[in-house]
């Protein structure tokens, strides 16, 4: 039982920062939030990018340590460091998001409304008035205020 406790704990040592950029990007942004589903599988994909990006920024400090040692490499600073990227990658991603820096030609559907829509000087009031009309009686009313016959 011992031994599932201490796999349980690396497992989410190993999620953690997954859901941690989950929560930064979700944190920093104004989209609805999808359900719970969609949220945890969004999560388990920043586990995978962040860990990449974990392991990869390790590897350069560990070539970089040979050369200019800071401090000696232990666990804690796996998690240290999954975590400070979670938090980068999360934010990195929101502010894409809300930037639309996904988007290749940065159009968007208010791009071009110069070209559609008419200057307000060249706008001119048309009144609508309906010009037929039937009076109380059914009698038909030829211009508006007007009658057609004896209306009196």
């Amino acid at each position: 039982m011992d031994d599932f406790g201490q796999k349980l704990i690396v497992l989410l040592q190993y999620l953690l920062p997954g859901f941690f950029a989950a929560w930064v990007y979700y944190g920093l942004t104004s989209f609805a939030k999808p359900s719970q589903f969609e949220r945890v599988v969004q999560a388990l994909i920043f586990t995978l990018l962040v860990q990449a990006l974990a392991f990869i920024m390790k590897l350069l400090l560990l070539s970089t340590g040979k050369w200019w040692p800071v401090f000696a490499w232990t666990d804690k600073s796996d998690l240290a460091l999954s975590i400070v990227s979670g938090f980068v990658l999360g934010t990195v991603f929101a502010a894409f998001a809300n930037n639309d820096r996904f988007d290749e030609n940065h159009e968007t559907p208010m791009t071009n409304v110069a070209q559609v829509l008419v200057p307000a000087s060249e706008v001119q009031l048309v009144e609508f008035v309906n010009l037929h009309r039937r009076s109380r009686r059914g009698d038909e009313v030829a211009k508006a205020g007007t009658t057609s016959g004896t209306d009196q």
